[in-house]
């Protein structure tokens, strides 16, 4: 039997989805937003303070082109990104022209590809990718304490590397190039935090209003927050390796900790603030981020996507 509108089916379901959400978290900070998942992240995690990672001179990758691709002895122009896996092309081997922060171009070359093993994370491809240089061909993103090469994540659209300025950290929307986000740095920690930009979740207005939302924001918020910029600005106020707990009123990631409560993030910044991450470190903005309301779950509701804690040694 179906349900007799799809209004009433929807809140049923949303309903079902907070009432969950209330059993699997032992916090008290009042009504959260239903979510379609059922298996939730634990909140704790490491901060970063860079969003992606630098390659040969100190230069960064402002930003990758779709097409043309060098790819099995021909050039396509009919390259997609769908999620994180490229279509029209056999990826291994492929060639993409990437632009440097500099104003010049570097080749970058897809050596491997493998599909996450873990079980929420199956639409994430990882990817090897090097570029060349008098040595030869070297890892993209560096290599991990093993020297075994770190791999990338590609997401579409690119991230304003400005520091200390307008639009500095923003998301930039452009389906004609993507970004090689690599692992260990913030734009593919927030992949793997739960935050997938591509997926979707219910998302409930006060009134009960349930609709399907995009992650978009959700995983921008996150790349505010494990950097700490505050201002929006692109400026980081923490240091590498700083643990914070992380945690959303979607369900993705739980708060299980009892924490100094730091402050509420959207795709902008901080919303408001109520402890600095790293004493001594204070962002210009600070005197207007102040509120003492700040932490109230119903902040949710109009606006606030992400809460972070911090724990300062005595």
């Amino acid at each position: 039997m179906g349900y007799p509108n799809k209004k009433f089916g929807k809140s049923l379901f949303c309903i079902a989805s907070v009432l969950f959400l209330l059993m699997l978290s032992e916090s008290s900070y009042g009504w959260p937003y239903p979510s379609g998942r059922w298996t939730s992240l634990v909140g704790r995690d490491l901060n970063g303070t860079t969003l992606n990672g630098i390659v040969l001179d100190g230069r960064s990758v402002v930003a990758v082109s779709l097409n043309p691709v060098e790819s099995d002895n021909r050039i396509s122009h009919k390259v997609r990104l769908k999620r994180t896996r490229f279509r029209g092309i056999n990826p291994i081997g492929a060639v993409f022209t990437a632009l440097l922060d500099d104003g010049n171009t570097i080749k970058l070359r897809i050596e491997t590809m493998e599909r996450s093993p873990q079980n929420n994370f199956k639409d994430v491809y990882f990817y090897t990718v090097t570029y060349p240089t008098q040595e030869g061909w070297l890892p993209l993103c560096g290599v991990d304490e093993a020297g075994n090469p770190l791999k990338a994540i590609p997401l579409i659209g690119h991230w304003d590397l400005g520091q200390g300025v307008a639009g500095g950290g923003s998301y930039l929307d452009n389906n004609q190039v993507f970004t090689f986000a690599c692992e260990k740095f913030v734009i593919a920690k927030c992949v793997m935090a739960g935050y997938k930009p591509w997926s979707k979740t219910w998302i409930c207005n006060q009134s009960g209003d349930c609709t399907i939302q995009s992650l978009a924001g959700h995983h921008q918020a996150c790349t505010r927050l494990l950097r700490a910029d505050y201002c929006g600005n692109g400026t980081s106020y923490t240091q590498d390796g700083v643990t914070i707990n992380m945690y959303d009123g979607a369900g993705i990631r739980i708060d299980v900790n009892q924490w100094l409560f730091e402050a509420e993030w959207d795709e902008n910044g901080a919303v408001c603030v109520v402890n600095e991450r790293i004493i001594g470190m204070t962002p210009e903005c600070i005197d207007y981020l102040r509120q003492e309301e700040c932490g109230d779950f119903s902040h949710l509701f109009y606006g606030t996507l992400l809460f972070s804690e911090v724990i300062h040694e005595e």
